[in-house]
């Protein structure tokens, strides 16, 4: 188990509250499966979504729970920009992170970050700590000692699970 990681290293700089937490999944695994082995509602466990506009090279982070789809149009509505989700070479080269270890924190280029409005519903959310099946829990006021955020409508649909 790691110690740390480039996320919890910047909320402890901070000075932010949280609890670190290890899953027992490897690989990339489903955001319900996460959710399932932390034994927390999907609700309030948020999955990190780059999307962006290659032409323009602007991409943002996007967070949404985990039973939700993200939903373009909502985000286009936010962001004023037509997106699509980056690639794996776009996600690396934007956010610093691997695919299924991305965070909004500590990105490389210091991406706008977006959470879904319902992460206002809860004392704590739960998301990635920028290692595969490593994650933390906090609470907002905690993580916008770390990052800037918006909170916006930018969810979709519920996902079939």
């Amino acid at each position: 188990m790691l110690a740390s990681t480039k996320v919890t290293r910047k909320l402890d700089e901070v000075k932010a509250e949280y609890e670190f937490k290890w899953d027992t999944t490897t690989g990339l695994v489903s955001g319900m499966e996460i959710a399932r082995g932390l034994k927390a509602e999907p609700e309030r466990v948020f999955k990190t979504l780059v999307m962006g506009n290659n032409k323009k090279g602007c991409y943002f982070v996007f967070m949404i729970p985990v039973n939700r789809k993200m939903d373009a149009k909502k985000a286009k509505a936010v962001t004023g920009e037509r997106l699509s989700f980056a690639n794996a070479d776009e996600l690396a080269e934007q956010t610093g992170y691997e695919q299924g270890g991305c965070s909004p924190i500590a990105t490389a280029n210091n991406l706008p970050v977006y959470f879904d409005k319902s992460a206002g519903n809860f004392d704590k959310i739960i998301f990635g700590a920028g290692e595969n099946s490593y994650h933390v829990e906090i609470a907002l006021e905690e993580l916008k000692k770390a990052v800037d955020i918006k909170l916006a409508d930018i969810a979709g649909e519920l996902m079939d699970e």
